[in-house]
């Protein structure tokens, strides 16, 4: 087994640890082009909800009052996430500003924004 597989069955293993901490989101991603129909594709993925450190925000003037962290398993986002992009849980509606991988590929890390 290689480190890739390690990493990510250590990050699916963390996932069923933290059981009820993990919510039911919808994401809803629409893609315009301006020339053609758009395109949206919705479906239903389990995330892991929290907030960013203190040195994230001293770090990242990006980081708004309110901004959250998505964490979710690479394998339940069918499409690459981008900027805009809709994330619902909880009644909240919130938008994607940007997002990083480890470096597995096992977790996606969304950044979060109240729409």
């Amino acid at each position: 087994m290689g480190m890739r597989e390690i990493m990510q069955n250590a990050a699916l293993t963390a996932f069923k640890a933290a059981g009820n901490l993990i919510v039911l989101a919808t994401y809803v991603s629409i893609t315009d082009d301006g020339l053609s129909a758009s395109n949206t594709v919705i479906f239903t993925l389990q995330l892991l909800p929290g907030e960013f450190s203190i040195r994230e925000r001293n770090d990242n003037e990006n980081i708004q009052a309110g901004d959250i962290i998505g964490m979710v398993l690479t394998n339940e986002l069918p499409i690459e996430p981008k900027e805009g992009d809709e994330v619902t849980f909880g009644l909240k509606n919130y938008r994607v500003v940007t997002y990083s991988a480890d470096a597995a590929g096992a977790t996606k890390k969304l950044h979060l924004r109240k729409a």
